[in-house]
């Protein structure tokens, strides 16, 4: 709550073209319109981009601050009655499950009669409150393992987006939820149980893959468990987030997607390009990689704003040993259950789901955003890789028989320090992040 308030409007990287979409669904347009070969957008009250050019400005200079002048102008911005046309090319194409929270905050806005401000607020906490219960949700799922998955989304970065209008902060909420549904209804005894969790986890990757379909490989995570007992739940799981991912490309994608590009890019250009020079793609992911891995790690990790607020080289350090060390712990505390049958095949397939799913964010950022024959990739955000790190949270179920977790005896004494350590551990990161992003954000802005 301290972030959506501290983050001045539309300070968080596409927030004016997510708000925009929250307010197109809101109105139940859920498909935009194409108004031309590079553009596609919708009609909305022509106060929305007047508010939003009151606080361009601090995008631009770090000198650039929130003064009582602009707040009070902000206020002061009416609903109009009088819609323009606006582009929303890079948004529009995201699906409304994406924005449900902020929706939800847009409507309490206007039955409270809000101003327009106000509405941006409502939307965000809105956001908040949706991505905070699914992510809640995904958590009480998980087996007790699963403190790595809690780190990831107690992350600056995971604060950030889930407390502004961006869609990022439901894709991570809902990628944790179809991993914990993935790993919690193989473990239900009732038949019910298995498939009402099967079809939630494969809603829950499927709406992901329409937010960016390179996430569609993630559909194929319930098949690194499958046996001869689940075989059917893992199909009903991944037909239905092939299924849903299907409708959306067909229904929402399809009538409104454009060749807008930056200046030198085209996709059959590029596609052209790729045919005789395969090779050279794969050398401008590695370029990419040994270019801006470091920036993209810290990204991930937590670079406010629009990506040009970084938080202090030693909230980076503290939170790359805390990911190291929860993600090697749940391998400590299974370390006394049988390992699983073909574990190294299946974790082998873990493997390339992930690196399926990053080279297809390298390959779409490529075809789309980067100027052809250009040997780094360009557009890559540490953010788009935050749902494919939570898969890691899957290694250790996949290397032990973690169906017989509950069977584990935590009487041990080394077991209960290791817990009391671990949530003292993970407690003190979540204040560490807290107190970072309050501190980075009141002396960037305020």
């Amino acid at each position: 709550m301290f972030c959506v308030i501290l983050t001045p409007p539309f300070q968080v990287a596409d927030e004016p073209a997510h708000f925009m979409r929250v307010l197109e669904i809101a109105d139940n347009e859920l498909v935009g319109v194409k108004y031309s070969r590079l553009a596609s957008g919708t009609m909305l009250s022509q106060s929305v981009p007047v508010l939003e050019g009151i606080f361009d400005k601090l995008a631009l200079s770090h000198q650039s601050k929130v003064t009582p002048e602009m707040l009070a102008q902000a206020m002061a911005v009416p609903w109009s009655g009088n819609k323009v046309s606006v582009g929303l090319s890079n948004t529009v194409i995201y699906p409304p499950t994406s924005y449900i929270g902020a929706v939800g905050g847009v409507w309490w806005a206007r039955f409270l009669h809000s101003s327009l401000l106000g509405t941006f607020y409502l939307a965000r906490v809105g956001n908040l409150l949706a991505d905070m219960a699914v992510s809640l949700l995904a958590l009480y799922l998980m087996p007790q393992t699963g403190i790595f998955l809690l780190v990831i989304l107690a992350l600056p970065m995971s604060i950030s987006l889930m407390s502004s209008c961006s869609q990022d902060g439901m894709v991570l909420a809902l990628a944790a939820l179809g991993i914990a549904c993935t790993l919690n209804g193989l473990r239900q005894s009732a038949v019910w149980q298995k498939y009402i969790l099967a079809c939630l986890g494969g809603l829950a990757f499927g709406c992901v893959a329409a937010a960016k379909a390179p996430y569609l490989v993630m559909a194929c995570v319930p098949v690194l468990f499958m046996n001869r007992d689940n075989v059917k739940y893992v199909i009903t799981s991944c037909a239905m987030s092939v299924g849903v991912f299907s409708i959306w490309v067909e229904c929402g994608i399809r009538p409104v997607l454009t060749e807008l590009a930056p200046q030198g890019a085209s996709a059959a250009g590029q596609l052209s390009f790729i045919r005789e020079h395969p090779i050279l793609l794969v050398e401008s992911i590695f370029n990419s990689l040994e270019t801006y891995g470091n920036y993209l790690v810290n990204q991930a990790i937590g670079v406010l704003g629009w990506l040009d607020l970084p938080l202090s080289s030693g909230m980076y350090r503290f939170a790359t040993i805390l990911l190291g060390c929860t993600f090697v712990l749940p391998f400590l505390c299974m370390r006394s259950l049988k390992t699983r049958e073909k574990a190294a095949v299946r974790v082998c397939g873990l493997v390339l789901i992930m690196l399926a799913a990053v080279a297809g964010i390298f390959m779409a950022l490529y075809v789309t955003w980067t100027p052809v024959g250009k040997n780094i990739v360009d557009g890559v955000q540490g953010r788009y890789f935050l749902p494919i790190v939570m898969l890691g949270t899957l290694y250790p179920f996949l290397w032990k028989q973690y169906e017989m977790s509950e069977d584990i005896q935590h009487s041990k004494k080394h077991d209960v320090i290791a817990n009391i350590f671990a949530n003292c551990f993970v407690v003190a990161f979540m204040v560490c992040c807290y107190a970072a992003v309050c501190q980075a954000l009141s002396y960037r802005y305020w």
